[in-house]
């Protein structure tokens, strides 16, 4: 699961939909506020449920003297977004929008392709107030997203090991 892919994703959908500038906000350190109508993000990741860790022994042509082992490493993982709708008028609406997006098979491609699988938005809450002695539009909602890392790691493995004795000098061979 690539952070810059899930981003991405996230970042064409919501702009797709809504026409809305995105930006990510670090939990720790607050971005400036944008001047037009935009979406803020929060999301972190948390592990969920199996770990599974595999080992594949590879075998080579016989022109490639030591085989591999390929080591995978599969993990479901929850990420959690706070997404928050500022300015304009129609923040609940673009909210609804894309909650109903998530039918549509254009956005639910692009969020699948990123290893994201929709599962639940929390109620929207009105946030509106005044800023700037200005009214301010703002609507927020907690989204949950499952998704499936899967990393793999090419081990290159060793046929053969010589163990000299420094002592006697003499020596053997291990092979696999």
């Amino acid at each position: 699961m690539s952070r810059s892919l899930i981003t991405a994703a996230l970042s064409d959908w919501v702009s797709g939909v809504t026409d809305r500038q995105v930006v990510f906000e670090s939990v720790h350190r607050m971005g400036p506020r944008p001047n037009r109508r935009s979406c803020s993000i929060t999301f972190g990741v948390t592990p969920i449920g199996h770990h599974e860790t595999t080992f594949e022994d590879i075998d080579p042509p016989p022109a490639i003297p030591d085989p591999d082992v390929i080591e995978s490493s599969k993990t479901n993982q929850v990420l959690l977004l706070s997404m928050n709708l500022l300015g304009g008028r129609d923040t609940r609406e673009d909210m609804g929008r894309l909650r109903g997006s998530m039918g549509l098979s254009r956005w639910h491609d692009l969020l699948w392709v990123a290893g994201l699988g929709f599962s639940r938005v929390s109620d929207f809450r009105d946030l509106s107030d005044i800023v700037l002695n200005e009214p301010e539009s703002r609507h927020q909602a907690d989204w949950e997203f499952i998704a499936r890392e899967e990393i793999t790691d090419d081990i290159p493995s060793i046929e053969k090991v010589t163990i000299t004795n420094a002592g006697t000098g003499s020596s053997f061979t291990v092979e696999a």
